[in-house]
């Protein structure tokens, strides 16, 4: 049987952005009800005013990497944003804390997960569901240290996803040193997904497709895992 299983935060003027960002705006366009009575069609519609980095969104390359060739959201492979993947489980390592490759490793020997080369590779820490809608969830999670890119990049995976902000803690420092080491190795990756819980040592089909923004540095996306059951 096959399941979908939905790792998008919903939308809202209170989605998450990095606070060098501002706050999602979503105002009322139209409604049914603003129209005269008798009026023939009715519709709703909202304005939304966000960051492309608001929310669960995909970074583009060009977003951390200052290169002028680095490619752009319209830029990038469709291929890169689907494919097979598998889930670690993180949930035990505390707040303001970069898990260690060596702690990776472990996970990975405890639990048997199978990662292949082409996977999109996702960390699942619980995050989003402990602290949604409190200022914590953008200073309380554990991040991932650069060893862990060149790791990933090592054993093929294409690109990757977390719970929570970012990969980096900023909270610990503001050099960003997974985001360089993204830049360095040619690797980008999603932020704030939600319930990986459900995909936490599985393998499964993802999607995760960004919004076609003209040169943006990133996108709003939906992701999906699809599990056979």
């Amino acid at each position: 049987m096959r399941r979908i299983v939905d790792l998008t935060q919903p939308f809202s003027k209170d989605s998450v952005a990095h606070p060098s960002f501002p706050k999602p705006l979503v105002l009322r366009l139209y409604t049914h009800q603003d129209v005269q009575p008798g009026t023939p069609c009715t519709c709703q519609a909202e304005l939304l005013i966000a960051s492309n980095h608001a929310g669960t969104h995909v970074d583009a390359m060009s977003h951390f990497d200052d290169d002028p060739k680095a490619p752009k959201i319209d830029e990038m492979p469709l291929d890169l944003f689907c494919g097979e993947g598998t889930c670690l489980d993180l949930r035990a390592f505390p707040p303001r804390y970069y898990v260690k490759l060596e702690e990776i490793k472990e996970v990975v020997k405890k639990n048997r997960n199978d990662i292949r080369r082409g996977d999109v590779l996702l960390f699942c820490t619980g995050h989003y569901e402990k602290t949604k809608g409190t200022p914590a969830y953008l200073t309380e999670f554990p991040a991932i240290e650069p060893e862990v890119v060149y790791w990933m990049k090592d054993l093929g995976v294409k690109i990757f996803g977390v719970d929570n902000m970012s990969p980096d803690q900023p909270a610990v420092t503001d050099k960003y040193p997974t985001h360089m080491a993204c830049k360095k190795v040619g690797m980008t990756h999603y932020e704030n997904l939600c319930n990986l819980a459900a995909v936490v040592n599985k393998r499964f089909q993802f999607y995760g497709f960004p919004t076609l923004i003209e040169h943006g540095g990133g996108g709003h996306v939906r992701a999906i895992a699809i599990l056979d059951e």
